[in-house]
């Protein structure tokens, strides 16, 4: 499992979780109403999905790229148009997004997927280097790098990528490449609490959803669909384990638990 298909897979799941705690409480009713009431100009169900994947693609976040084409394959929210579907799964491609290469029968390696990541972030991409950081961090395709790690996480946070920002705490918290400092890890748990809970108020818009129901999602391509629409997936176990497996690498806490935030 790379990193690049593990970061696009669970990045809602994540926001998700961590964001309980946002939208939580009673300083927070007034906020979660205005964002009910914004959303009513949004259409329910696959449309509002679509448009929702739509903008955050546009936005740069390219692992929703491909749940987007997805989308555009199945005709879930509006029309149906290959042309479209091929179109955004190559655009998530092109940044490395294994899932999507693979519904286009392209297969990329490890050091393939660092390549075009390395390239992409040189070239500005926020997301190309969250997902590179999170490779050089773990030791996936490469020898582990936290040194190296820090720079592209330093990007990825500056440009909206929570997990980014988690990744900084982590290297700093735990003195990785880096003398422990406590209050940069602080610095960055809250700057991706910020990013959480700005990502969750999207979701409550677009999904017409309350702010204590966030998504169970983080399913891989068309499993992540599925489960928007109250679907089963196959995908279930195999994804709790995924998300498991990035709490341990990112020290990240997912579940029941995540609305107490990053320790």
């Amino acid at each position: 499992m790379s990193w690049t298909r593990l970061c696009a897979g669970i990045a809602i799941a994540v926001t998700a979780a961590l964001a309980l705690s946002a939208c939580g409480g009673e300083d927070d009713k007034k906020g979660a109403g205005a964002a009910t009431a914004e959303s009513d100009e949004i259409p329910k169900g696959d449309a509002g999905r679509r448009m929702y994947f739509e903008k955050r693609c546009k936005e740069g976040h390219y692992g929703l790229c491909g749940e987007l084409g997805l989308m555009w394959e199945k005709g879930w929210g509006g029309d149906v148009d290959k042309a479209k579907a091929k179109e955004y799964r190559q655009l998530a491609c092109d940044f490395a997004v294994v899932d999507s290469c693979s519904a286009l029968g392209i297969e990329l390696s490890l050091e393939k997927e660092l390549e075009i990541l390395g390239k992409k972030c040189a070239a500005g991409s926020a997301f190309a280097c969250n997902n590179q950081g999170h490779m050089l961090l773990t030791g996936t395709g490469v020898a582990a790098d936290p040194a190296k790690a820090k720079p592209l996480f330093e990007k990825g946070c500056a440009g909206g990528f929570p997990a980014s920002c988690r990744g900084l705490a982590n290297i700093f918290g735990n003195g990785l490449g880096v003398t422990k400092d406590e209050a940069k890890q602080k610095e960055y748990q809250t700057k991706a609490a910020a990013l959480d809970a700005e990502i969750a108020a999207l979701e409550v818009k677009y999904f017409h959803i309350p702010p204590r129901d966030q998504l169970r999602v983080g399913r891989p391509s068309e499993g992540l669909i599925k489960s928007m629409r109250g679907e089963k997936t196959e995908q279930d176990e195999l994804n709790k384990k995924m998300l498991e497996d990035a709490t341990k690498k990112l020290g990240v806490i997912v579940g029941a638990d995540a609305g107490t935030g990053p320790k």
